[in-house]
């Protein structure tokens, strides 16, 4: 019986030990915890009328936390990633970033390279089939 007992308590310790740290957002959005100076990061690509839209959104930990990057909107082609566009971002706390681009048809996305108070991060959103009328 003690046995078990031993295997039940290892069991749980690493079981809880290898659990995730995730939180909710008031609009029920779900983001593991993977960074120590980054509460929230999310970039994305749409349409918006001609033109691709790019955005990038970064929630330091601290107000004051330096936040500085590049976000890039990316086309795939020939089987690889091309950087088509980059927009440099430097601020202090938070970022919401949204650039323009009036690209041609084909498939998008965005990648997020930025450093928050020393922390480097990179995001990459999910694809975007563009076909520009």
């Amino acid at each position: 019986m003690k046995r078990k007992r031993i295997a039940f308590m290892l069991f749980v310790v690493l079981f809880v030990g290898s659990v995730s740290s995730v939180f909710a957002d008031g609009m029920n959005n779900f983001y593991q915890l993977r960074w120590e100076n980054v509460v929230r990061v999310k970039t994305y690509v749409e349409e918006s009328g001609d033109e691709l839209e790019a955005y990038a959104i970064i929630v330091g930990n601290d107000s004051d936390a330096e936040i500085k990057g590049r976000l890039y909107l990316q086309k795939y082609r020939g089987g690889y990633w091309v950087n088509v566009k980059s927009w440099y971002f430097k601020d202090s706390g938070d970022i919401e970033l949204s650039k323009s681009y009036g690209a041609v048809s084909g498939t998008y996305r965005t990648k997020l390279k930025a450093t928050v108070d020393g922390e480097q991060i990179t995001e990459y959103s999910s694809t975007y089939d563009y076909t520009r009328n």
